[in-house]
């Protein structure tokens, strides 16, 4: 499954708030009426369900963002270390040999 991309996560979070806001409309059985509290029930997983998709496409952003900004102190550094391997610990690395010399 490939990740979705910004706009798609946008277009889920306002169908899920969309589907919420229509049951919201539909006109409300009596309280005490099963069918309220199912509708009320997937009214709160919806806006839930929302909330998260908001949550997480936040906190990728700003992920990227400073995993963006990482990769600049990487590559200024000379791109250290082997092909795989941890780009912290060649810095931190380079950093202390720097340092010793």
């Amino acid at each position: 499954m490939s990740p979705l991309h910004s706009d798609e996560v946008q277009h889920l979070i306002d169908d899920l708030r969309s589907r919420a806001g229509v049951l919201l409309l539909v006109a409300p059985p009596a309280e005490n009426n099963s069918g309220h509290l199912a509708r009320v029930n997937e009214i709160n997983l919806l806006t839930a369900a929302a909330d998260e998709l908001e949550y997480l496409a936040r906190w990728k952003a700003e992920a990227t963002e400073v995993l963006g900004a990482w990769e600049q102190v990487y590559e200024a550094a000379g791109c250290p270390g082997p092909l795989g391997g941890s780009k912290a610990e060649a810095v931190r690395a380079l950093l202390n040999e720097e340092r010793e010399a």
